[in-house]
């Protein structure tokens, strides 16, 4: 056999060479890609807040604020100042705690509006726990107030000035437990044991679903205007529910109110209510209507002054019809307006 041609050798090496200048050409750029973009949030991005660290603390500008942990005032100061309009303020399930000598827990200062307050504790204050007085548009919702102004009955667990408060609770304040102002909601709400009303909203404002426990004062006292439904009041030292002018009280039951001895199942003390479905049941009077022009239909009433002032009603005033009923067994009734005592 014959020996391959030196031509056959150098075209057979050119062609090897091809061949591998081609596989490293296929195989892509030989330098590295730049290092990639972050694609973790930032902190900001993840909680678009503001914490709030210690107290005191001011809030001045609008957003968003939140506890990340109990906090503790300190004396002859407040606990949040609030002095902006669009603020929240989110507890995060943690306290805020006063001590000896301390001022409001938070303060809202001036006429602000959209204020919304929520979800923790605001206990042992000097002054108020909350102190809105002044907030309008507002909202307030499952708070805490506990023990705020103790001895200081011109005090409140929570003053909101307008809006809503809801499923919040106020024991032990040393004033009275919740007090809305100028059409407002209260609805869902417990006020137990406060130094002197449960619940006190004033005019054109509404109290739905509430309990009012054990206050030294009225339970519930609406202004006048407004409207007071489906709420219990019980065991307070003077009236169960009192309310002014104009305003309709529907559904409540009310027990074992006046122990001071002059208080009312229900006291109505200025002209113009309609009083409807309630039942009123061992207070010193069951229903007491002082003044003309209010209608009391559809009530049910025992045992108020021992069973004989289960009905004290103005003579100006509109009484449907009292069916007594003080035994056991069946009975009819074809009035669809009359009231009961039984």
């Amino acid at each position: 056999m014959k020996p391959p041609s030196a031509f056959f050798i150098s075209f057979l090496g050119c062609a090897v060479c091809a061949i591998a200048v081609s596989r490293a050409f296929a195989q892509g750029p030989l330098m590295p890609p730049a290092a990639p973009a972050a694609s973790m949030k930032t902190l900001d991005q993840i909680e678009p807040r503001t914490l709030i660290p210690d107290l005191p603390f001011s809030i001045e500008m609008p957003g968003s604020y939140y506890l990340g942990t109990n906090l503790f005032g300190e004396s002859g100061k407040e606990g949040i100042i609030i002095s902006s309009h669009d603020v929240t303020v989110d507890l995060n399930g943690f306290s805020l705690t006063g001590v000896a000598g301390s001022l409001h827990g938070i303060s809202v200062e001036g006429s602000r509006d959209s204020i919304v307050i929520r979800n923790g504790t605001v206990r042992g204050w000097g002054q108020y726990g909350i102190n809105a007085s002044l907030a309008k548009s507002s909202h307030a919702s499952g708070l805490r107030l506990i023990d705020n102004g103790l001895g200081e009955t011109s005090t409140a667990g929570l003053f909101l000035g307008s809006g809503l408060i809801e499923n919040c609770i106020a024991e032990g304040n040393g004033g009275s437990g919740l007090r809305a102002g100028t059409a407002s909601s209260v609805r869902n709400c417990i006020a137990r044991n406060n130094g002197t009303w449960g619940i006190h909203a004033q005019t054109g404002s509404s109290v739905l679903s509430c309990q009012s426990i054990s206050n030294e004062d009225d339970g519930i006292v609406l202004t006048s205007s407004g409207s007071i439904l489906h709420c219990s009041s019980v065991l307070n030292n003077n009236d169960g529910i009192e309310v002014g002018n104009d305003s309709y009280v529907f559904g409540n039951t009310c027990r074992d109110n006046g122990d001071n001895g002059t208080g009312a199942g229900i006291h109505v003390t200025s002209p113009d209510n309609r009083i409807d479905s309630n039942n009123v049941i061992a207070n010193e009077t069951g229903i007491l209507v002082v003044s003309s022009g209010s209608l009391i239909v559809r009530n049910s009433s025992r045992g108020n002054g021992g069973g004989a002032s289960n009905y004290v009603v103005h003579a100006s005033s509109s009484l449907g019809e009292v069916v007594n009923v003080f035994f056991s067994g069946p009975f009819t009734n074809s009035n669809p307006w009359a009231n009961f005592s039984y």
